[in-house]
């Protein structure tokens, strides 16, 4: 059979084929990716179905659309083990097991990369010149992002791996990180972390006046204190992440205590999520019969 369906407007492929799929009564369900975990996703009334990604419902009672007629906690926490395995995950890169790690992750977009990526190497470079052995790895989102990592390190000076920041994070006994995402993922990987956010000024003056939080960091959002230190804009100096990575590289009850109340946040947080997709698929099946 052929069903005439009016014309779309110009948009991506992917809008196209789920407005096609609308269109034709067909129900979808969207699987969205961990990395979306910290941002609701919905597909709007129609077909009234919603996937509420994990650290949603960790930070809000309710789902955000209490009119969706199902849901499905997707996210993160169902990705990492409960025992992540720091051991592995060294040996996966390629790194010395036995030698202490500091890994950098200065974010998935290209100005985001720009802004934080010297201070980072800097700051890399200097924490390692005081601690003999220290392994230097970066973890960046996309490979195409290399070119912005190689004018501040030698080839040998640090290992750069894309796309598997779970190994990355799990590896490092401690990881300067930009304000995001990860945050969240190196709590579930049990490192201890740094966390930095820099805008351009101006974009910083705006917001600054329109939004009051009391923390950035997901991880620090979760927890409701700051569980890992901060940095905003101007106090995103050399000087000052040195002096936040050696508080937890110098302080192991401080490291033991992070990584216990990141067990429990873990688990509190943790789900059945890809069983509870497959119930969602089950009753959208069984509804559409």
């Amino acid at each position: 059979w052929v069903r005439k369906l009016p014309a779309l407007p110009k948009a991506e492929p992917e809008v196209v084929e789920v407005e096609t799929k609308r269109l034709l009564g067909l129900p979808q369900l969207p699987f969205p990716k961990p990395s979306l975990s910290a941002q609701p996703f919905d597909v709007g009334e129609d077909p009234g179905m919603e996937a509420v990604p994990l650290p949603q419902r960790g930070l809000f009672q309710e789902p955000p659309h209490p009119s969706a007629e199902m849901g499905c906690l997707l996210g993160h926490p169902d990705e990492i083990p409960l025992q992540p395995d720091q051991v592995k995950a060294r040996e996966r890169l390629g790194l010395d097991p036995g030698r202490p790690v500091l890994a950098l992750l200065p974010g998935s977009r290209k100005q985001e990369i720009s802004r934080l990526l010297p201070v980072f190497a800097r700051t890399a470079r200097a924490v390692a010149a005081t601690r003999q052995g220290l392994q230097l790895v970066a973890g960046l989102a996309s490979d195409a992002h290399r070119e912005l990592l190689l004018p501040h390190f030698a080839v040998d000076e640090i290992t750069v791996v894309c796309e598997a920041s779970t190994d990355v994070l799990t590896s490092a006994d401690v990881a300067i990180v930009a304000s995001g995402t990860v945050t969240l993922e190196a709590l579930f990987c049990r490192t201890p972390a740094v966390v930095a956010y820099r805008l351009a000024p101006l974009s910083y003056h705006i917001i600054r006046h329109m939004v009051e939080v009391k923390n950035i960091a997901l991880s620090n959002i979760v927890a409701g204190h700051e569980l890992v230190p901060e940095l905003v804009q101007s106090q995103v100096t050399e000087a000052s992440l040195i002096e936040a990575v050696n508080g937890w590289l110098d302080d192991p009850h401080k490291t033991r205590q992070y990584r216990s109340e990141a067990q429990r946040i873990h688990v509190d947080m943790r789900r059945d999520a890809s069983g509870e997709a497959a119930q969602c698929i089950m009753r959208l099946i069984n509804g559409a019969d």
